[in-house]
């Protein structure tokens, strides 16, 4: 089964986008007309009605407003790449994640819940499922994965609301946090949609990653799912039984 750098790039940049801010994603597309409003509310979505006064922590933003259950994620980063991935959620967070190969032939398929992993060919009716620690170690880049969403698990979210920017023609709160690194903290800047409690900027060790968002709760379950009749290779099981026949030739 062929697996591309490509998309593998893009798995690593995304499960530690914390920290890591290279890869091998494809180039950022030269602006075309009017560029695209970062983060906005999708349209036929109404903005939710929370009275005045109710927001005063980043937490109390992501309680009332982040109820996304889906939503696809462009991340550009410092050096002008991207990475796009599907994001569906329950209660505020990630449960599944799907990122496709630039060129259609690959994609990779996170499960939060299940922690397990599936690179996928289609084309070549294959599929790779391993589980999270399997790929990155316990408490290592996979394990990151369920951290995608910037919320609780990922940030200190209990700091006050006091400072204001529009960006991209977007109100936003400016929040000056720190994310939750596996291995250590690290001082952010956030910049957080008024309208969706979605963030649309991050500033961390001097570099800044830009987050757009499309097809808000429009994303059908089926996009999550391996398509049917895939041949599923389950890695650990391969492995053991490498082990066993190496075992057996002694």
């Amino acid at each position: 089964m062929k697996v591309s750098v490509n998309i593998v790039g893009v798995v690593v940049v995304a499960m530690v986008l914390v920290i890591a801010l290279s890869g091998c994603p494809r180039k950022a597309p030269e602006p075309t007309g009017a560029p695209p409003v970062v983060g906005g509310p999708p349209v036929g979505s109404p903005t939710p009605e929370v009275p005045a006064g109710e927001l005063n922590t980043l937490a109390d933003v992501w309680d009332k407003l982040n109820a996304n259950s889906s939503y696809e994620l462009t991340m550009t980063m410092p050096g002008g790449e991207v990475a796009t991935q599907l994001m569906k959620l329950e209660d505020g967070k990630p449960v599944k994640m799907r990122m496709n190969n630039p060129d259609g032939s690959s994609f990779v398929l996170m499960d939060m819940k299940e922690h397990l992993i599936y690179m996928c060919a289609p084309e070549e009716n294959m599929a790779i499922k391993m589980e999270m620690s399997a790929s990155g170690g316990e408490g290592g880049a996979t394990s990151d994965a369920a951290k995608m969403i910037f919320g609780p698990d990922s940030v200190e979210s209990n700091v006050e609301l006091k400072t204001s920017e529009t960006l991209g023609g977007v109100e936003c709160w400016t929040v000056n946090t720190t994310t939750k690194g596996e291995d250590e903290d690290m001082v952010a800047k956030l910049w957080v949609n008024k309208a969706t409690g979605l963030v649309v900027q991050m500033e961390v060790a001097g570099e800044t990653l830009k987050m757009e968002y499309s097809r808000l709760n429009g994303i059908a379950d089926g996009e999550f799912e391996l398509p049917e009749g895939l041949e599923v290779m389950d890695m650990a099981e391969e492995m053991g039984r490498a082990m066993s026949e190496g075992l057996a030739e002694e």
